[in-house]
């Protein structure tokens, strides 16, 4: 099913690959992703030689990959890209579970850019807070379970600040510890997006959560290094990239509109 979705190709580096071993990676990203956030992630790492799948839904958790639960379908927006094939439409009839990707894409590492789908769990009123709580914990601790089982690390970059009338500061950090404390129990590496985000725009005249197409790519620039550092470590000749870590503020009113899609299959760019 993976096959028809994605073509496994090789990289052609034209920066010089400065890996020893070129390594592999799954990007799996929400809504955050289809800004410029995780465009220029996946540019980054391939510019420096990662070969990268990279499979973003909005709205996407742990619930749309996990092969314990249903099939999804994406009916809002959808964006993957290989080496030489890229496709980016309104909606997908079935999302790609994780256990086919990883068997597909066979990754050295597996970034997960997610979260903000997991506060809505955290405050549903279906449940007790005890029991939301513990799903929360089950959802990630099978993501990690299930990347790390595969020979792959785990890379996980939590949600940016959003709006504390939308989210509280306390939810907010609350779901940072879970993740934080699983993913590293599972010998992966967490980015802490708050650290380097503010939204600040105003609410609800804006939506507390989307930051523009230039923030994103700032707060992307903040993360790469990080995650650069995390798949090559001290492998020999890795050169490790360095940004100074600055806060990225919203400061404008409106919120980013997304270039309008179209349902044809378009050759990546290299």
């Amino acid at each position: 099913m993976w096959k028809s979705f994605l073509i496994t190709t090789a990289l052609l580096c034209t920066g010089g690959t400065i890996f020893a071993q070129k390594p592999t990676a799954l990007y799996l990203g929400d809504s955050c992703s289809l800004s410029g956030f995780g465009q220029t992630v996946e540019a980054t790492l391939r510019r420096d030689g990662v070969e990268v799948f990279a499979v973003v839904d909005r709205g996407a958790g742990p619930y749309h990959w996990l092969k314990e639960y249903q099939q999804f379908q994406s009916d809002a927006e959808y964006w993957e890209k290989t080496g030489t094939n890229e496709r980016h439409v309104f909606s997908v009839r079935t999302v790609p579970k994780i256990d086919g990707l990883l068997r597909e894409a066979n990754p050295t590492v597996v970034v997960v850019q997610a979260g903000t789908s997991l506060y809505g769990i955290l405050r549903s009123k279906r449940r007790n807070p005890e029991a939301n709580l513990l799903e929360v914990r089950n959802l990630v601790e099978l993501m990690a379970r299930e990347i790390t089982a595969s020979g792959a690390r785990l890379y996980w970059i939590l949600p940016p600040h959003t709006h504390e009338r939308l989210h509280p500061a306390e939810l907010q950090n609350r779901l940072a510890t879970i993740i934080k404390s699983i993913v590293e129990s599972n010998g992966g590496r967490v980015f802490d997006s708050k650290r380097v985000t503010r939204y600040s725009a105003p609410y609800p005249v804006n939506d507390g959560i989307t930051y523009t197409e230039e923030q994103s790519t700032d707060w992307a620039r903040q993360v790469c290094p990080d995650l650069l550092n995390f798949i090559g470590g001290d492998r020999p000749g890795y050169r490790q990239p360095f940004t100074p870590l600055t806060k990225i503020e919203t400061t404008n009113a409106i919120p980013v509109s997304l270039t309008p899609l179209t349902e044809v299959t378009t050759p990546a760019s290299r």
